[in-house]
């Protein structure tokens, strides 16, 4: 459990209604995007405020009308999950140079230097990168991040982006919803088997390839399979 000077305020406001509770900055962001941490850790006080700076805690009663339970842990959980955590300076400034990092790996993954038909270093377009003005949203997944970027490193690195075709096979109890699937990435090449078997064909940039895979594995759990043609 953090000591409630290193604590920051989460809060969540539901029906006009403001509900905080300290927690550890890290290990609450660490929570909210997927790793799997007792919510008892990151809590420093095991109570729920209207606000939390002056120590007025949320009756029982309310809390029960609210999210129909009194249980700490359930509704800390929520909060977490659901509403907005405050970070220090220093800790969001972390945040941004990670993210300018996974932003970088991707371009790197699926962009070329057309002068030389060769992938360009991490550490070059990072470097590009903090020399302009783009500054990443460190709660916005990297992926949904990369074209704001590329528009902007285009005016100082040569960047040329070849499309990839991608093969999915996909055994008929999923295939419709795979189709849909792939159908947001562009047009798709599809061959529908008489068993209700999908193998489709779509052409997507570099940058989206990871994405696409990762979309199909979350569906087919290795039912499935995709490969670069």
């Amino acid at each position: 459990m953090v000591t409630l000077d290193k604590a920051v305020i989460a809060r969540l406001q539901i029906k006009g209604k403001r509900f905080e509770l300290w927690v550890d900055p890290i290990l609450a962001y660490d929570f909210r995007y997927g790793k799997k941490i007792p919510i008892s850790k990151l809590l420093a006080v095991n109570e729920i405020y209207f606000d939390a700076k002056k120590g007025e805690r949320v009756p029982i009663q309310t809390l029960i009308e609210i999210f129909k339970t009194s249980d700490i842990i359930l509704i800390a959980e929520r909060i977490v999950k659901e509403g907005e955590i405050q970070i220090t300076t220093e800790f969001r400034k972390g945040l941004i140079e990670e993210k300018k990092k996974e932003i970088a790996g991707i371009i790197s993954m699926g962009a070329l230097n057309p002068q030389t038909a060769l992938p360009h270093p991490i550490e070059r377009i990072l470097n590009s990168i903090n020399k302009t003005h783009f500054v990443p949203d460190p709660f916005k997944p990297a992926e949904d991040q990369v074209d704001d970027c590329v528009s902007i490193l285009k005016q100082t690195l040569p960047l040329s982006f070849e499309h990839v075709k991608i093969k999915v096979s996909s055994p008929p109890k999923i295939s419709a919803q795979i189709y849909s699937m792939l159908k947001e990435f562009g047009n798709v090449n599809a061959q529908w088997l008489s068993d209700g078997s999908l193998i489709a064909v779509v052409t997507v940039p570099p940058i989206l390839k990871e994405r696409l895979f990762r979309r199909v594995n979350s569906i087919a759990h290795g039912d499935a399979t995709v490969e670069v043609i």
